[in-house]
């Protein structure tokens, strides 16, 4: 596998260098409950490490609606006959699914995927994410495709 530099040995380390939110603020962002968000990271539609025992959620592999796609959720909170109004501003990244399982058929951890993703890729002259975020996934895709196996 290539990395443009020693990979990162914890999830705290990545964290350091890569804009994290919590899980609460995800879900907050995307108009889901917190366990909507779980689900989402296990299906790999987003992405989260661990630190301390708290998951915090990439914030990169989240996307913003455009203002006219923006709209108020209604969410139903335990315990409360009052729902809460939300304004949805983001949606998961629509590219970053078929990377992510890409590179874990490829033997990826999800620390692994993660370091590759956020560090500058000489093939692509840029971070894996931002082509990603730019709609490059096809390109993406065959620099993984290549790498990971």
């Amino acid at each position: 596998m290539y990395y443009s530099g020693p990979m990162a040995e914890t999830s705290e380390e990545m964290l350091k260098r890569i804009p994290h939110i919590s899980v609460t603020e995800a879900a907050d962002r995307i108009g889901v409950e917190k366990s909507r968000i779980k689900q989402l990271v296990r299906e790999r539609h987003i992405l989260a490490l661990k630190s301390g025992g708290e998951r915090r959620v990439l914030e990169e592999t989240l996307q913003a609606l455009p203002p006219e796609g923006q709209y108020v959720a209604e969410l139903r909170q335990k315990d409360s006959t009052e729902p809460r109004l939300i304004r949805v501003t983001d949606e998961p990244l629509p590219t970053l699914r078929g990377t992510v399982l890409l590179l874990e058929d490829g033997g990826y951890t999800n620390e692994e995927l993660v370091d590759w993703l956020w560090r500058e890729n000489p093939w692509l002259q840029a971070r894996p994410i931002d082509k990603l975020r730019e709609g490059s996934h096809k390109q993406v895709n065959r620099v993984a495709a290549t790498e990971s196996w």
